[in-house]
């Protein structure tokens, strides 16, 4: 994915907006939609998701079939008024190690994205270091803790408000 290429309100709601829904395709067929909170790394234009491995449906459904989208429709939190709604469709891989450290990623532009939105989510929600700070939360919690990575390759990008039919793509595989 070529950011230059998209829109500056396309780059402006994939920036800002905190969380986007994945949706990946149950065994059965049916898509699986969870919200997310999406780093984008603009270098090489790939999207990272790091996913409990207590939650671990979205793996499971990604390793069996990669095929994803990723819908970022939700503002609220992102300072934005009348964004515009972002759909990425393309493909995810799930990594095979454990993290419960962002120093544990290896790809430092990734790391970089990962550490930067959850900066970001700390300053929008205190409560959530202050939750994840508590030893006792996390000596209950520890599951939750536990993070696979998600990356996902876009392959199309639209936009627009209103009637998705009527909004504008491109192709970026």
């Amino acid at each position: 994915m070529d950011a230059e290429r998209l829109p500056a309100g396309v780059r402006s709601t994939m920036a800002s907006f905190l969380t986007a829904e994945l949706t990946t395709v149950s065994a059965k067929g049916s898509p699986q939609t969870w919200p997310v909170l999406p780093s984008i790394e603009w270098k090489s234009g790939r999207i990272a998701i790091a996913t409990s491995i207590g939650l671990p449906q979205k793996a499971y459904n990604i390793r069996r079939r990669p095929d994803v989208s990723l819908l970022f429709s939700e503002p609220t939190g992102s300072g934005l008024t009348d964004p515009l709604s972002v759909l990425i469709e393309g493909s995810a891989e799930v990594s095979d190690t454990l993290f419960t450290s962002l120093s544990q990623i290896d790809d430092a532009d990734v790391r970089a994205a990962l550490d930067r939105d959850a900066l970001a989510l700390l300053r929008r929600q205190p409560a959530v270091g202050i939750y994840a700070s508590n030893p006792v939360a996390r000596a209950l919690m520890d599951w939750y803790f536990f993070r696979l990575l998600v990356m996902v390759t876009p392959r199309r990008i639209s936009w627009g408000r209103g009637n998705p039919r009527e909004w504008d793509a491109l192709d970026v595989a």
